[in-house]
C-alpha cells in the first residue's frame, strides 16, 4: 500500500509532499503552497532520506510536521485537543492539533478546510480564523464534510486570560489529517 505525507511552510509558502512508490522508492515533489506545480522533485530510497532532502531543499519546513496526505478514517474526536496553531492561505485553513483522538488512541491531527465559503466568530462574518492566545482547547467540535463548528476556550496562562469563542466555517471540505510519528518512520 502506498503512503503519502505532506508538511507545509506557511513562512515560505512551500509544501513538501513525500509520495511511496512501493516499486521504485520515495518521491519528494516541493511546490508553492496552493498550487499542484512543483518547482523540485527528488526520487529517493527511504522515508528517512526524502524527509532530509525536503528539510535541506526548504529549511523552514519543521522535521516533526508531517501529515498523511490520505484524510483520516474512522472515529475521531476532538474534544479537549489542544489548538496549536491556525494558518489561513487564501481559500485554505490549516488548524493543527495535539491529543486528539483516532479510533480512541491518542492522535495530533491537522485540520484542512478547503474552499472556505463563510467564516462565522461568535456569530459574526469574519475574514480569516485568528489564535486569539498562545493555547486554545477544544470544547466542542462538529465536522461534516462542508462545515465545522468548534467551541475553543483561549488560554493566556501568563496573564489569567481565558475566553470562549464559537466558530462556524463553512467550505467546499473539510478534512483531517493524522501526523507521522517520526520515530516510527523505518
Amino acid at each position: 500500500m502506498s503512503r503519502a505525507f505532506k508538511n507545509i511552510d506557511y513562512n515560505q509558502k512551500v509544501v513538501a509532499k513525500i509520495v511511496e512508490d512501493e516499486f521504485v522508492g520515495y518521491y519528494l515533489i516541493v511546490s508553492p503552497l496552493g498550487s499542484e506545480n512543483s518547482i523540485e522533485d527528488y526520487l529517493l530510497d527511504s522515508l528517512e532520506e526524502a524527509i532530509e532532502e525536503a528539510l535541506e531543499r526548504a529549511p523552514g519546513l519543521a522535521k516533526d510536521n508531517w501529515y498523511h496526505v490520505e484524510p483520516v478514517e474512522g472515529e475521531v474526536s476532538l474534544h479537549e485537543a489542544t489548538v496549536c496553531s491556525i494558518t489561513t492561505e487564501n481559500d485554505l485553513c490549516f488548524i493543527t492539533l495535539e491529543a486528539g483522538w483516532v479510533n480512541r488512541e491518542d492522535a495530533d491531527l491537522c485540520v484542512q478546510l478547503t474552499g472556505i465559503k463563510s467564516i462565522e466568530v461568535d456569530g459574526n462574518i469574519e475574514q480569516s480564523i485568528e489564535m486569539i492566545c498562545p493555547d486554545g482547547e477544544i470544547i466542542l467540535a462538529d465536522v461534516s464534510e462542508s462545515e465545522i463548528r468548534l467551541i475553543i476556550e483561549w488560554n493566556d496562562f501568563e496573564t489569567r486570560d481565558f475566553t470562549t469563542i464559537s466558530y462556524r466555517v463553512t467550505c467546499e471540505t473539510v478534512s483531517l489529517h493524522r501526523k507521522l510519528n517520526i520515530k516510527y518512520v523505518s
